[in-house]
């Protein structure tokens, strides 16, 4: 798992599946994932192809939502991503 916290990042993370763009800790947009698990004022989770986001904070709001296009505004405190494992990996 990765424990991002944003007081100290600022900067876009590229998957080889989805884009995550952090704009401070206000706002972070996710592109191609495939579906949002959980939705709540405090905890934000959605599937992507080959991981799950969790966005972690107070006052979260899913503002803008497509298909495979999500905009998080709030108070983000943490984003964590867990990675899928390989099949082939040990």
């Amino acid at each position: 798992m990765k424990d991002l916290k944003l007081n100290n990042f600022l900067g876009e993370i590229t998957g080889t599946a989805s884009n995550i763009n952090i704009y401070g800790t206000k706002k972070v947009v996710i592109e191609s994932f495939r579906k949002i698990l959980e939705c709540n004022d405090a905890l934000i989770i959605i599937k992507t192809c080959d991981s799950r986001i969790s966005i972690w904070g107070n006052e979260l709001i899913l503002t803008s939502y497509s298909s495979g296009y999500a905009e998080i505004t709030g108070n983000i405190d943490r984003i964590e991503i867990d990675e899928k494992k390989s099949k082939t990996s040990k």
